[in-house]
Parts: C-alpha cells; structure tokens; sequence
C-alpha cells in the first residue's frame, strides 16, 4: 500500500461553520485518549461512531453512535462522502468509525503505528476540516501537507506523525472504512 491514496474532495464549509461556533473537545473520549495513547496527548476528539473495543474488534464490526452523534452526523455530508467512497473503492462499504480530532497549535502527534485487526483491515481516511500549509503528516518518512477538504486514505500500518508547526488548531475528520474489497 502507498503511505498516502488520494481519493477526491468534498466540500467541508458545514463543519468548518459548526466548530466556529461549538467546542466540546474536552469530553471523557479526549481524557481516556490521552491517558491511555502517549502520542495523542496534544489532541481532542470528538466520537461520532467509536468505542475503544471496536479497534482490536473484527473488521465488520461497526462501532456504536456515541452521545455526540445527533449534534455532529451531518447525513448529507456523510452521504455525499459514502458516495465518493463507494466510487473509489468499487463496491459498497460502510463506516466502522468516525471521529473528529482536534491537534493543537504549536504541537505533534508523536510517532506511531497503529494495530488491532479493525484498525488494520479496514481504510484509514483522514479530511482535514481545518488546517493550514505548516501542518506535516509524515508517513514512513514521506510528508505531505493535506488541503482541506481532501479526501486521503493513509497507510496506518506504516509509522506515521503529525506536526502541526502553527498557532491555529488543526481538526481532520478520521473516518475508518470497510469497502468490502480490502
């Protein structure tokens, strides 16, 4: 797999007006995340499908809707993404996980590679929402800056980090893809 998969674009202007205005970033999911991932301790997140069992879980496993999913489920958007997904991939998939993540100012996500069957079996998709030209993603030594909007699946496997070399918050949508195909 390449470290980085270009997939598309998507118009992200519904969720860059929402955080303008709403911030629940500290929240019990950001305080489990921290304490228990060393590398996530300079981020927030905001669960929309999660659970800390579907990580390790089979790959077909999807992840329940957390307390934040009435406020953050935008279903055209999630639609229109699917949509985009279901083209690349060639098939109809699903989504296992989905959860904002909030990388603060002048700070990283150290480096790392994830594990579990569901983490590495199903696509691992990153849409910046808010980010800017001095955010660096580094995966297995090879950078790139992803534009807002873009749609990009990253090879999780691979040791990979995030910098964010800025005094402006970073927020990307993660989301975890079954495409039936991987």
């Amino acid at each position: 797999m390449k470290n980085y998969n270009f997939i598309g674009n998507i118009d992200v202007s519904y969720y860059q007006n929402l955080f303008s205005h709403k911030n629940d970033w500290e929240n019990i999911y950001t305080k489990r995340r921290n304490y228990e991932y060393e590398q996530h301790v300079n981020t927030s997140v905001i669960p929309i499908l999660w659970s800390k069992d579907s990580l390790i879980a089979n790959r077909n496993i999807v992840a329940p809707k957390t307390s934040f999913f009435d406020s953050y489920y935008n279903e055209e958007f999630f639609l229109e993404l699917k949509k985009i997904l279901n083209a690349f991939y060639n098939g109809e998939g699903y989504f296992v996980r989905i959860l904002f993540s909030n990388l603060n100012p002048n700070s990283s996500i150290l480096s790392h590679a994830d594990s579990g069957e569901s983490l590495l079996s199903n696509n691992r998709i990153h849409i910046p929402i808010l980010t800017n030209n001095n955010v660096i993603f580094v995966v297995d030594n090879e950078e790139k800056n992803i534009q807002t909007g873009e749609i990009v699946e990253i090879n999780n496997s691979a040791v990979h980090s995030v910098r964010n070399e800025s005094s402006e918050n970073r927020i990307h949508l993660i989301v975890d893809w079954n495409s039936n195909s991987s």
